[in-house]
């Protein structure tokens, strides 16, 4: 759509607002290229598994600022392993592990409060609470 607003029956009065300038003419316009965003940096981050209580299955979203190795392991109130998710080399960035509620022997775990503790590439680690209702 184009228009001529500065043309005589365009009703735009110069004398009220002000010179027009030459981009009334859509032809002439150019684009102004915006610089592409920067990636954001990705951080260590463990996130709250969903659902929680959960049955039959929850996801454990989490995040990792480096490509390294990441450990994701469930452990009872005892602290005793219960089921190891993830023992692998990642990229950076964000990932998502499911957990079906079967310990590592392939047994449904009862209910009850669990923990799950991730280990980044750089050593550091953190945990939640999660919990299965059966």
């Amino acid at each position: 759509m184009q228009a001529d607003w500065g043309g005589q029956n365009a009703g735009f009065q110069t004398s009220t607002y002000g010179p027009l300038y030459p981009i009334q003419a859509g032809a002439l316009a150019t684009a102004v290229e915006e610089p592409a965003p920067e990636t954001p940096p990705h951080v260590n981050a463990l996130l709250q598994n969903r659902p929680n209580p959960f049955n039959p299955e929850t996801v454990i979203p989490y995040s990792i600022a480096i490509r390294g190795r990441v450990e994701i392991r469930v452990f009872d109130i005892m602290g005793r392993n219960v089921r190891t998710l993830v023992d692998r080399v990642e990229t950076a960035g964000l990932h998502v592990v499911r957990w079906n509620g079967k310990t590592d022997g392939g047994v449904r775990a009862g209910s009850g409060v669990y923990f799950y503790r991730i280990t980044y590439p750089s050593g550091e680690s953190s945990a939640k609470k999660l919990m299965i209702l059966r």
